[in-house]
């Protein structure tokens, strides 16, 4: 692709990195740039991005507003001091528990996987109960790696139930007295609402505290996460991705019974969790969310490129299924082969889109970004026809296959097809 990019990728895994193809080798590209919806290569080229930097990025690359409010803080007063407060963190502790309906009190912390841990170890202090009945991804910690085959860690305190309803409630008998939280990404993608629904009446009915992962999907949904969206309230949640548009900071948000006494009974304060800048930046992008309507136009766009997809892949003659909300959602190909394939071709005409994850959409993308995208993965479509001569239908469209399926929801988000006895995983398109 770049012989600069592919050169210093062979140079730089002798010093560090694993090479993994869903890491490392993700892409034979290397970003060094950003701005808006666009990021550059070493050698200058320039893409249109739909990755977000695996969601960190929710305005955009280098948004002006942010980074100009976090250079100006930093160069005035600096970074992070022995004494933990700061006013951007009250200030940004108090915007959260305006905006997020479970949140009374908020701790901070640098990632995903530090959030989901605090979260955790509270929910045990508080109910001094040891099992965590868990699904979705939560990070790289040891209690997190249940939903990896190849990784997975044996855990008798953390057990994962695959988004399975049924499965669930057989682990809340089993455990009965000693289930400490229900521990859940939310996939509404995947499920229908009427899941989330039922799983916060399965917590209430057994006293045991529910914990929303809401680290990728943030404000994606709305200005709140997805339990304002939604309307279910878990007890406690976490966020990280999306929350300062790129710079590194966590919140984990709970009633004030929980997040003050379990933090008194806990240790999990670290140096840099008190860093200023980040708080700084957290503090702009939620500004931005607020006066300028900015998941407005993040709708619109997405529900415009979903909607050019879609009927992309019906002109085109693949068999595929796409699950939205507009602003987070997922490709799927029968053909998994061929969707890789794409990606890369799309690539090489200046589109990124995630190869294993969900398609992003930023406040910085326009009405004119998807036409260009659009045009370019077209090409690539039909660039691919002839070496591919059995990956595309005529006539009236094949059903996506149970295995593809299966196969995607267990390596994205540890689920398993039926969630309730008789009830399959729909498509919410």
């Amino acid at each position: 692709m770049t012989s600069k990019s592919e050169k210093f990728l062979e140079y730089g895994a002798q010093y560090t990195g694993t090479m993994r193809k869903d890491l490392d080798s993700l892409y034979p590209v290397l970003f060094e740039k950003g701005k808006g919806a666009y990021v550059w290569d070493m050698e200058g080229n320039k893409y249109l991005d739909f990755t977000g930097a695996t969601g960190a990025i929710i305005l955009g690359y280098c948004y002006d507003e942010v980074d100009k409010a976090v250079a100006e803080y930093l160069s005035e007063n600096g970074n992070v001091f022995i004494t933990k407060f700061s006013k951007p963190r009250v200030e940004l502790a108090r915007k959260l528990v305006e905006h997020v309906p479970c949140a009374e009190h908020v701790s901070f912390h640098k990632t995903g996987s530090c959030a989901t841990t605090v979260a955790m170890r509270l929910a045990k202090t508080h109910t001094n109960r040891e099992i965590v009945l868990t699904c979705g991804y939560h990070g790289w910690h040891d209690w997190q790696l249940s939903m990896f085959p190849d990784f997975r860690i044996p855990d008798e305190h953390h057990l994962n139930f695959e988004y399975s309803l049924d499965k669930l409630e057989e682990l809340i008998e089993k455990h009965k007295d000693n289930v400490a939280c229900v521990f859940i990404t939310p996939e509404p993608s995947f499920f229908p609402m009427e899941y989330f629904h039922e799983l916060r009446e399965i917590t209430k009915k057994h006293g045991i505290l529910l914990i929303f992962d809401e680290v990728a999907s943030g404000f994606r949904y709305e200005l709140g996460g997805f339990q304002k969206f939604s309307g279910v309230i878990p007890d406690m949640a976490t966020f990280s991705k999306g929350l300062a548009n790129g710079y590194a900071i966590s919140a984990v948000c709970g009633p004030k019974e929980i997040m003050v006494d379990g933090a008194r009974k806990n240790h999990f304060w670290s140096t840099f969790d008190a860093e200023i800048g980040p708080m700084v930046a957290a503090l702009k992008t939620i500004e931005v969310f607020e006066k300028q309507d900015a998941l407005k136009q993040m709708w619109e766009v997405g529900q415009y490129f979903y909607d050019q997809l879609h009927d992309l892949f019906n002109e085109a003659g693949v068999v595929f299924e796409m699950m939205k909300y507009p602003t987070i959602f997922h490709i799927i190909f029968d053909d998994t082969e061929l969707y890789d394939a794409w990606i890369l071709e799309s690539l090489k005409r200046g589109v990124v889109l995630s190869r294993y994850d969900y398609q992003l959409i930023s406040y910085s993308h326009t009405k004119a970004d998807i036409d260009f995208a659009i045009e370019r993965v077209t090409e690539a479509f039909y660039a691919l026809k002839e070496r591919f001569p059995n990956s595309f239908y005529t006539g009236d469209k094949p059903n996506l296959s149970q295995k593809t399926l299966a196969e995607r929801l267990e390596y994205e988000i540890g689920g398993t097809m039926e969630y309730r006895k008789g009830m399959k995983l729909q498509f919410v398109k």
